[in-house]
């Protein structure tokens, strides 16, 4: 328990508001603001921006509405005697980062005197949404555009799948410090796209700035989207001239990358380089044995981990599902899917079952993904049909193939890849059935396209 001379203290105030917005922790967020008010300190400026902050990064809108925690923020700003911009922006920052834009906008228009961070934290929040014109009509007026404001709309255009024009952005933007390198490597890989990312680090490199971990993080992911053995020790040999290569996290990357590429002895020998293990470390090299079928030692690491005192979590179960669906280790997934239930208590979330189908669809048994994704405790969305659709592609299974695609298609209208998958196993299996789906699906494209002018 603190002194009550510690608890006056402004710095140690400061200090507990910043670690429960970095950690999400609302409960204790309201719990140091309590102290506050009760240390008569309710309306210092400093420390009420702070809070404001906190609130903001606590939960989702659905959580701030429920809990309450927005009208905190909201009066804790009303209250505030003499606002600074600091104040504005943190409001304006709580309710962009909760999904109030309509809020967002209305504090913004009324601020009286705005700063690039205002006008950046508005960029984001139309961004979040999804709501790219108001981004792009507010990144046209912000008067004194600075790296932060340009790396948002870069994002903005990233996170709505929009990379040519992300890509556009980033060439256009006259200073790119390694936030904004990283942010269109990262994109790159996200899009599955190995060899742009990899051409851009180099391009970075050629520019003079240095990578920093998330960098050579994003590096590694993006070219484990295409692994190949020769892609996984350039990337290797890139991280090892550089600070990073003793970082945990950087090391994880690369485990991931070398078992996914099937240099099993590489991930290994990165493995055994550390002393200090954490379990996102122990999943991925669990993970690069079952994916590459070799499934003694998988399971024998994973029972040296238990013996560390390390539990499996959800992510765990969920990337050793992945590995053994890859290498074909039916029996394995199965008996991990039961110790999950059994041994630790995890309650199954729609990735596990969608994983378990996954493994069944790869291994040709079709009937029973297809019974285990309509039998689950879950809504079947879109990727659960897509993975059961994909392994009909691989098996041929033109019926059960169409059913998969009209429900992947009910579900996202939008995308024409499950009738792109169907026309796939028409070419090869000429089916009938088929032929008739895909012509009922073209007249329909067809209709809309009139309907629409």
């Amino acid at each position: 328990m603190p002194s009550l001379e510690l608890c006056y203290d402004q710095d140690w105030f400061a200090e507990k508001l910043r670690s429960c917005a970095e950690s999400r922790d609302l409960s204790q967020g309201r719990r140091i603001h309590a102290q506050i008010i009760a240390s008569g300190q309710p309306t210092n400026r400093f420390l009420a921006n702070l809070a404001i902050d906190m609130y903001g990064k606590c939960g989702s809108l659905g959580d701030a509405r429920a809990n309450g925690h927005l009208v905190l923020a909201e009066k804790l700003f009303h209250q505030m005697p003499k606002k600074n911009q600091v104040s504005w922006n943190a409001l304006i920052s709580a309710y962009a980062e909760l999904g109030e834009v309509s809020k967002a906008r209305h504090l913004f228009e009324a601020m009286p005197d705005k700063n690039v961070v205002s006008w950046t934290a508005m960029l984001a929040a139309f961004a979040e949404r999804g709501h790219l014109d108001e981004a792009r009509d507010f990144f046209v007026r912000i008067p004194n555009k600075n790296v932060v404001s340009w790396t948002t709309m870069i994002l903005a255009y990233v996170k709505n799948d929009r990379l040519s024009e992300a890509r556009e952005m980033f060439d256009r933007m006259p200073l790119k410090n390694v936030v904004t390198w990283t942010t269109m490597i990262g994109a790159y890989g996200r899009s599955s796209h190995s060899k742009q990312a990899l051409r851009l680090f180099q391009l970075m490199d050629l520019d003079g700035i240095q990578p920093n971990a998330v960098t050579l993080i994003a590096l590694a992911d993006a070219c484990a989207a295409s692994p190949t053995p020769s892609l996984a020790k350039l990337v290797d040999s890139i991280v090892q001239d550089t600070p990073h290569r003793s970082d945990l996290m950087v090391v994880t990357a690369l485990v991931n990358l070398h078992g996914r590429s099937g240099c099993v002895d590489e991930a290994r020998g990165l493995f055994d380089r550390i002393s200090c293990r954490d379990l996102v470390l122990w999943t991925a090299i669990i993970t690069a044995y079952a994916h590459n079928g070799l499934r003694d030692q998988a399971l024998e690491l994973f029972q040296e981990m238990e013996l560390q005192g390390l539990e499996p979590n959800e992510i765990t179960y969920i990337n050793v599902l992945a590995g053994a669906a890859y290498a074909g280790l039916v029996e394995d997934a199965c008996s991990f899917f039961a110790s999950m239930v059994g041994d630790y208590s995890i309650a199954p979330l729609l990735d596990h079952y969608i994983g378990m189908a996954h493994v069944l669809g790869r291994a040709g048994r079709l009937a029973q993904a297809q019974e285990l994704i309509e039998s689950m405790p879950f809504i079947a969305d879109y990727v659960a049909w897509m993975t059961l659709l994909s392994a009909c592609e691989t098996h041929l299974d033109a019926e059960r193939g169409i059913l998969a695609a009209e429900k992947a298609s009910e579900l996202n209208p939008e995308t024409s890849s499950p009738y792109v998958v169907l026309a796939n196993i028409h070419a090869a299996t000429g089916d009938e059935k088929l032929a008739r789906a895909l012509e009922a699906r073209r007249r329909r494209a067809t209709s809309v396209k009139t309907d629409n002018g």
